[in-house]
């Protein structure tokens, strides 16, 4: 449990994902009032290297989490190949000010992300720019995004 974090990047937690590396999460994991004045005021995930695999299976709360830029709760990016699996995520009182006040998911170069689970937002607000509860930027023929759970 993450509670009343501040940080650059991520609030909460940043985890940096490199080398072929992999992280799987089974359990529960909250994110209450932290804030950062950067990116993902939760948590911030980035996969620097492809053949990356990012299995979130667990369930992730955040609650009154807040970026000064994106991603209010969660910021995930990734510019290379792998994958990231989501389970169970739910965003309440959430805010950014440029783009996505629950999450924020930047995708380039074949990311592969399936959402298995449900995602909920509540009260979640982007005050300046796009995505008051997500914002997705996908970019190359490679990345999709399949979402067999509910959004």
């Amino acid at each position: 449990m993450f509670l009343k974090c501040l940080g650059y990047q991520g609030g909460g937690l940043l985890l940096p994902i490199y080398n072929n590396g992999s992280f799987t999460m089974t359990g529960n994991c909250s994110f209450t009032d932290c804030n950062s004045t950067l990116l993902g005021g939760g948590c911030v995930i980035g996969a620097s290297i492809a053949n990356y695999d990012i299995q979130l299976l667990g369930s992730m709360h955040f609650d009154g989490c807040n970026s000064l830029k994106s991603g209010g709760g969660l910021y995930i990016q990734s510019k290379y190949a792998g994958q990231i699996t989501i389970n169970e995520m739910s965003f309440s009182n959430c805010n950014s000010t440029q783009y996505g006040g629950g999450f924020y998911f930047d995708l380039i170069y074949g990311v592969q992300i399936t959402i298995i689970g449900k995602v909920t937002f509540d009260n979640c607000n982007c005050l300046e720019g796009y995505g008051g509860g997500q914002f997705v930027y996908v970019y190359g023929s490679d990345s999709k995004i399949n979402i067999t759970g509910e959004l």
